[in-house]
């Protein structure tokens, strides 16, 4: 009997330890605030160098357009503000001209040493004349450089969300 009472005894305890632990996890979750970030669209293409189907995303210093665009001899490099990174966001192949990278409506933001980086893209509108033809868009993007660890890129997109991990 005795034995029987001490193992109860020790299991309620074990499941009163638990228990507080677990509540003080979800404090801590809860305590981690999503700060809002501004985010610029600086420039967008539409035939870029990536023929994938899917979105990529790539953080960048500065943009050699050369290596970015698919056309065209550019030797031009876009530097970027101090105290700025670039995320060069490629929305892949799409079946005609007229799309573009945008902003997402939801506000971007970091969370702990995590940004969460809200993109869209923009199409043509119903019965808009574009011309039928491939294209690849790309869009560079500038944020604030605050030491992230990860930016996550996400959007309504095939191939997103999608993570760069920096550190």
């Amino acid at each position: 009997m005795f034995v029987t009472l001490r193992s109860i005894i020790v299991s309620l305890l074990s499941l009163g330890v638990a228990i507080c632990i677990g509540c003080g996890a979800q404090q801590v979750k809860r305590e981690i605030a999503k700060t809002p970030v501004q985010v610029n669209l600086v420039k967008k293409w539409s035939n870029c160098r990536h023929f994938e189907k899917s979105v990529r995303a790539e953080v960048v210093t500065e943009v050699n357009l050369s290596s970015v665009l698919l056309v065209g001899g550019h030797k031009e490099t876009v530097s970027l503000p101090a105290g700025q990174l670039g995320v060069l966001v490629y929305l892949g192949m799409k079946p005609s001209l007229g799309y573009s990278v945008a902003l997402s409506k939801q506000q971007s933001y970091v969370q702990g040493s995590e940004l969460f980086l809200n993109v869209d893209q923009i199409a043509p509108g119903p019965g808009q004349m574009v011309a039928q033809m491939l294209s690849y868009p790309c869009g560079l993007l500038t944020i604030p450089d605050q030491g992230y660890n990860k930016i996550t890129v996400s959007g309504p997109l095939r191939g997103l969300p999608a993570s760069i991990k920096l550190r």
